[in-house]
């Protein structure tokens, strides 16, 4: 579909950028409980930013979709011959 580097960026944020900022702050704080969280909320991060990734290519989808209005102007299929 061309979106790999929307898929490399999400990838590397998550177990790079996410999980690393989560565990140097998480773990201080909560010791091993801190060091399980960060990775659940390394992982709801980048949820969002998957979500904030997809909206843009959801909406090139709907651009280029056949309207609902326009598939009634299309021909009709026609009939089987009878024999």
């Amino acid at each position: 579909m061309g979106k790999s580097p929307q898929a490399i960026a999400l990838s590397v944020t998550r177990q790079g950028i996410f999980l690393i900022a989560f565990l140097f702050i998480l773990t201080p704080l909560l010791g091993a409980t801190g060091l399980m969280s960060s990775f659940a909320a390394a992982t709801l991060l980048a949820s969002v930013l998957a979500v904030a990734l997809f909206i843009p290519v959801y909406r090139g989808i709907q651009k280029h979709a056949v309207q609902p209005e326009a598939a009634g102007r299309l021909a009709p299929l026609e009939e089987p011959a009878e024999n």
